[in-house]
């Protein structure tokens, strides 16, 4: 018998971004078994799009941790099995950066 310490698909980054171009992924992890695609919508309004339907109902969990000097809150909506979108409290162009994003 094996023991996997995280038996869940997990995809972590850290995003940066400027004015309003798309918000670079420097990827640390990429378990999803699909190609993340970050863009840039409107100011405060973000999607990640995967390259397969790898994201489940009720199932899937976004964690955005962010400097504690911002605060700044963000709401993610699960838009697909293929999109998220990501909502900021920061209504302006630019994530408030760095930003650290965990999909599980």
């Amino acid at each position: 018998m094996s023991f996997n310490p995280n038996p869940y698909k997990t995809y972590q980054a850290l995003l940066t971004q400027t004015s309003t171009n798309a918000p670079v992924a420097t990827v640390y992890t990429n378990g999803m078994g699909a190609t993340m695609t970050w863009a840039y919508v409107s100011p405060g309004i973000y999607t990640v799009t995967a390259g397969s339907a790898v994201f489940t109902a009720n199932k899937t969990i976004v964690i955005i941790g962010q400097p504690l000097a911002t605060l700044v809150s963000y709401f993610s909506v699960m838009t697909s099995t293929t999109v998220i979108t990501l909502t900021s409290g920061l209504l302006a162009a630019g994530v408030a950066v760095p930003t650290d994003v965990l999909l599980t």
